[in-house]
C-alpha cells in the first residue's frame, strides 16, 4: 500500500503542476481578452469619428471623389471594428476554455487528495491493528507465562 501511496503523492504532484499551467493559461487568456476589448474600444472610436468625418463632409460642398474616398474609408473602420468584436467574441471563449480547464484540473486534484487522504487513513488503520494485534499478543504471552509460574 505504501508504493501505491508514493505513486499517488507523484500523481498529485503532476497533478498540481497541470493545475498551475491551466491557471497561468487562464491569465493568459483574461489578459488577451482585455487586451482584444481596448482594441475593440480604439476601433469603435476611430469608427465614429470616421463618420463624424463624413458627416463634416456632407454638410460641404465636396466632390464624388472626397465623397467616395470617406465611404472607404468609413467601410474600412466598420471592417476593422468587426474584426475587433471577433477578436473579442475568441478571446471571450478562448478565457471560458481555459477556466472549465482550470476548473477541471482543480477537481481532479481535489479527487486524487481525497484518495490519498483514504489511503493513509487505510494505512494508519491497518499499523493500529497490527499494533494492537501485537500488543494483544505479547499480553497474552504474559498472561500464559505467569499461569505457568502460579
Amino acid at each position: 500500500m505504501k508504493s501505491r501511496l508514493s505513486r499517488l503523492a507523484k500523481l498529485t504532484e503532476l497533478r498540481k503542476k497541470e493545475l498551475d499551467d491551466r491557471a497561468a493559461r487562464l491569465a493568459a487568456a483574461h489578459q488577451a481578452m482585455e487586451e482584444a476589448r481596448q482594441r475593440l474600444t480604439l476601433e469603435a472610436a476611430a469608427h465614429r469619428q470616421a463618420e463624424l468625418d463624413r458627416s463634416a463632409l456632407a454638410q460641404s460642398g465636396l466632390l464624388p471623389e472626397t465623397w467616395r474616398t470617406a465611404n472607404e474609408w468609413l467601410e474600412l473602420r466598420e471592417h476593422y471594428r468587426e474584426a475587433a468584436r471577433r477578436r473579442v467574441a475568441m478571446a471571450e471563449v478562448a478565457a471560458l476554455r481555459a477556466q472549465e480547464q482550470v476548473l477541471a484540473a482543480r477537481a481532479a486534484l481535489r479527487r486524487l487528495e481525497v484518495l490519498e487522504e483514504r489511503l493513509k487513513r487505510a494505512l494508519a488503520k491497518t499499523e493500529e491493528r497490527k499494533e494492537s494485534k501485537a500488543h494483544d499478543e505479547i499480553a497474552a504471552s504474559r498472561s500464559a507465562a505467569r499461569a505457568r509460574t502460579h
